[in-house]
C-alpha cells in the first residue's frame, strides 16, 4: 500500500515536470520506483547522457544521492524507502527539480 502511495505522489510531480521541461522525454515506473529520462529532443528521443550526469552532480552537492540508469545512462532512478514521509519526498524532489531548473536555464530550453 505505501509503495503505491509513494508512487502516486512521485508520478504526479514527475508528470508535471515532463510537461514543463523540454529535455524530459519520459517518466515511468511502478510503485515508488520511478525513472526520469533525459533526451536531447522529445521527438527523436535521442538520449542526453551528459545532462543526466550534470543533474546528478548538481543534486549531489545539495545532499541528494541519485542513481544513473537506462541503457544509455540518460535516466535518473528514484527508489525511496517505504518509511519516507510525503514531506520528505516533496523536499527531495524540490532539490532535484532545482538541479533540473539550473540545467534548463543553462540550455535555454
Amino acid at each position: 500500500k505505501r509503495a503505491n502511495e509513494i508512487g502516486d505522489l512521485i508520478a504526479e510531480i514527475l508528470e508535471e515536470w515532463k510537461e514543463k521541461y523540454a529535455f524530459i522525454g519520459d517518466v515511468r515506473g511502478v510503485g515508488g520506483m520511478r525513472i526520469v529520462e533525459f533526451v536531447k529532443d522529445k521527438k527523436t528521443r535521442e538520449p542526453d547522457i551528459e545532462l543526466g550526469a550534470e543533474i546528478i552532480g548538481d543534486a549531489t552537492t545539495k545532499g541528494i544521492l541519485l542513481i544513473r540508469a537506462g541503457l544509455y545512462s540518460n535516466c535518473i532512478r528514484l527508489l525511496p524507502p517505504f518509511a519516507i514521509t510525503d514531506d520528505q519526498i516533496k523536499e527531495g524532489l524540490a532539490v532535484l527539480e532545482g538541479a533540473i531548473k539550473r540545467a534548463h536555464e543553462k540550455r535555454g530550453k
